[in-house]
């Protein structure tokens, strides 16, 4: 998405697409991650390359989304507040998707499904939660 047609729509809607996106190919990751005849590693490099250009364009607004919601007021509580939890989850994320793997009998498909799920409903949330919201915050500015 070009720079003025993100400054149109909004960091919230823009990342709508990506994490669609994102969430299919994740998706796409777990269907193939328990085929007994299929070669793992291919499925894996074919899946990252198809996911990684995504989580550029997720990560990249953060801070443009994080401006939208809350203003330029508290920028930088904000941001530290954005970060250390996406830190946090970052650090809780790989030991959270490998007990539900151990679970699971060592089966990786169900922590896939739960992040390509995740995917859609932040999606979701960009369109039906945040988009409202920043519209309500320009207008009372405005």
């Amino acid at each position: 998405m070009t720079k003025r047609a993100q400054d149109h729509v909004g960091g919230g809607v823009g990342s709508i697409r990506p994490r669609i996106y994102h969430g299919i190919c994740i998706g796409r990751r777990a269907d193939f991650s328990d085929e007994p005849n299929f070669r793992k590693s291919d499925c894996i490099y074919d899946s990252n390359a198809l996911c990684v250009p995504c989580l550029g364009d997720i990560y990249s607004l953060f801070s443009a989304i994080t401006g939208e919601v809350f203003g330029s007021k508290n920028a930088s509580d904000n941001y530290e507040i954005l970060y250390t939890a996406k830190g946090l989850s970052a650090i809780l994320a790989g030991r959270g998707a490998a007990a539900v793997a151990v679970y699971y009998a060592g089966s990786f498909s169900v922590p896939y499904y739960i992040a390509a799920t995740a995917d859609i409903i932040a999606a979701a949330v960009a369109l039906y939660i945040l988009r409202p919201l920043i519209r309500k915050r320009i207008a009372r500015e405005s």
